[in-house]
């Protein structure tokens, strides 16, 4: 029987963990972060590892999307070292691994991310279970895909469907999250066609089983495959469908709605309804979590901004891209982000 100790800082995590969710899904990631640090920093001062590992997996996601990528290195760096010689779960610590290369990625880190990742999987083929070494794939394809190495990244994307299967009993919202991941590749990797088919595998169960976020994205992702086909009014279905999910707090993923509606409208040379979302992308941007994303998010609304003649707004957004990936604006610094490609 577990001591009344033990059994307090059970209970102290549990409470951690549950006014962490519902602060995350309030939108307030920092306050999610801060709900757990007290456990976290207890659990590692104290060796309490099982409980450490549960609080880690809880903590990384929010402080990365929260915009503190590199805060979720050390703490998920430290936690591995503590790990290191106990008993738990191979599965969990490994995707307590894969989440530490994604924070990786979103700092610009992609060398060491790499490194990290292709190690994590070479552990993983020999200890755990398929969800941990799925877990690590994804986060190699994305490391893959964001550094423009498409094929790699689909390769890795095509591994992490094989080790979640298709048996019977593995079509749970799980099954069509990977479907949907491995169309954003596809997507990225201009393969469009292939890319709307899993959306649909995707759509057909996420619009029962996923969260309002989730269904956002995908209608973003969606009406970015059909705008890029020029199936206008098929992308625009679904770029309406995804401003009508938008949440009160801003997000990135709103910002990519309002993009595509742009371009949506831009296509239709309706330059006035363009750059207003524009500008309502930009909004949504400025108060987002800063970090990889929001950069290649500013670059890509100064650039729309630059096609449609709005140049001084075109050169506020290049300038906050290049403050947000960590660079001194210069004159030169701005026109060579100008023109980088498509985020």
């Amino acid at each position: 029987m577990a001591s009344p100790l033990a059994r307090s800082a059970v209970d102290h995590t549990r409470v951690a963990l549950l006014r962490s969710r519902v602060r995350a899904r309030c939108g307030d990631l920092d306050s999610a972060v801060a709900e757990l640090m007290p456990e976290w920093q207890r659990a590692l001062g104290e060796g309490d590892t099982t409980n450490l590992l549960t609080l880690t997996r809880a903590l990384l996601y929010p402080c990365v999307a929260g915009g503190h990528s590199r805060q979720a290195v050390g703490l998920g760096t430290r936690a591995l070292h503590a790990f290191e010689g106990h008993d738990l779960d191979a599965d969990e610590v490994q995707r307590v691994g894969a989440t530490v290369v994604w924070a990786r990625v979103e700092s610009g880190d992609h060398k060491y991310a790499r490194y990290q990742g292709e190690t994590l999987l070479a552990r993983a083929r020999t200890s755990g279970g398929h969800t941990g070494r799925a877990a690590v794939l994804w986060n190699l394809a994305h490391v893959e895909s964001t550094a423009g190495r498409h094929d790699w990244a689909i390769r890795y994307g095509e591994s992490t469907l094989a080790v979640l299967g298709d048996r019977a009993g593995a079509r749970d919202a799980d099954f069509f999250r990977a479907r949907h991941s491995m169309g954003w590749l596809l997507l990225r990797a201009r393969r469009f066609g292939d890319a709307l088919r899993y959306f649909q595998i995707a759509r057909s169960s996420l619009v029962i089983l996923g969260d309002p976020d989730e269904l956002l994205c995908l209608d973003v992702h969606q009406s970015a495959a059909h705008l890029s086909r020029g199936e206008l009014r098929d992308a625009r279905r679904c770029a309406e469908g995804a401003v009508e999910r938008m949440a009160d707090e801003p997000r990135c993923d709103q910002a990519e709605a309002a993009i595509v509606l742009a371009d949506i409208h831009m296509a239709r040379r309706r330059r006035r309804s363009a750059v207003d979302l524009c500008r309502r992308a930009a909004t949504l941007v400025a108060d987002a979590p800063t970090g990889v994303r929001t950069a290649a998010l500013w670059r890509g609304i100064g650039q729309r901004f630059l096609a449609q003649g709005e140049s001084e707004e075109a050169c506020r957004a290049f300038t906050r891209a290049l403050a947000d990936a960590g660079l001194r604006p210069s004159r030169a610094a701005v026109e060579d982000v100008a023109g980088g490609g498509r985020p």
